[in-house]
């Protein structure tokens, strides 16, 4: 279904689904026009994060899942640690999407929901820091 979505799909939301994250994953590499991702109630690791990050490697073969993404809100339920959501946001960074833009197709992170244990780590980092005044907003998810 989601190979053949016509036109791409650019927008996911997933709310109480039973998934696995290895699933999900799957799921995202049929979404490469993916601009909006929120999910819900997938327990998330630094491995999903992983692969949301775009590396130098990745850079060049395009293989960084949902390279266009510019809105993530992965819910409360995850186990990703702060540094992997720091190296995401760095790697869809204005200066990173600037030394790629001539490779790939590539989008700036403009909006990143976090808890706000996270939020405190995230913010903390000067990177992320520079990359809130350039336009990132960082918003904390509020328990329900």
């Amino acid at each position: 279904m989601l190979i053949n979505s016509r036109p791409p799909l650019n927008e996911l939301i997933l709310s109480g689904i039973p998934m696995s994250e290895e699933t999900f994953l799957e799921c995202l590499s049929y979404t490469p026009a993916l601009t909006k991702l929120t999910a819900w109630g997938i327990r998330f690791s630094d491995t999903t994060l992983g692969f949301l990050t775009i590396k130098d490697a990745t850079i060049k073969t395009s293989a960084a899942l949902c390279p266009r993404l510019k809105f993530l809100d992965l819910g409360l339920n995850s186990h990703f640690s702060p540094s992997a959501m720091k190296e995401l946001i760095i790697s869809r960074s204005q200066d990173s999407v600037q030394v790629a833009e001539t490779v790939t197709t590539r989008e700036l992170l403009r909006t990143v929901y976090c808890s706000s244990f996270m939020m405190e780590s995230v913010l903390s980092d000067p990177a992320i820091a520079k990359c809130v005044n350039e336009g990132l907003e960082c918003l904390q998810l509020e328990c329900e």
